[in-house]
């Protein structure tokens, strides 16, 4: 399943660059955080549960949330990888014009999330890895 997970996320930005078809992705729960300059790293409340469709499709991802939020890929961003997980990215403009960074990060656990960061704020989606479609 790990292996299977993975290598979805890593077809994922090649599919969003090259296949005419769409790719769709399922999250279960997310949060929101603010970036605390003191602590250097983020401030995250607590988890809501709500399942979130992702769905890329050559230069762009639209989400089924309250939003109907819509992010215009730009440009990419080379893969960062660690000992605990890869991240796969690319610069976006929002449905605001607003740049930030979508990221997919898959942990060697086999559990995945998607990042969605501005400046000073971060959302975090975790992805529903039986139902990647």
């Amino acid at each position: 399943m790990k292996k299977t997970i993975t290598t979805i996320i890593l077809s994922l930005f090649t599919l969003c660059s090259f296949a005419q078809s769409e790719t769709k992705i399922t999250t279960y729960k997310n949060c929101f955080g603010r970036y605390n300059e003191y602590k250097k790293g983020y401030d995250f409340e607590e988890f809501h549960y709500a399942e979130i469709v992702f769905t890329f499709n050559e230069k762009f991802i639209t989400v089924e949330d309250i939003n109907h939020s819509l992010y215009r890929i730009t440009e990419s961003i080379p893969t960062r990888k660690t000992n605990t997980s890869e991240t796969r990215s690319v610069k976006c403009l929002d449905e605001n014009n607003r740049e930030c960074v979508f990221a997919i990060m898959s942990f060697n656990d086999g559990t995945a999330s998607i990042g969605i960061i501005y400046d000073e704020k971060m959302f975090v989606y975790v992805i529903k890895t039986k139902n990647i479609e």
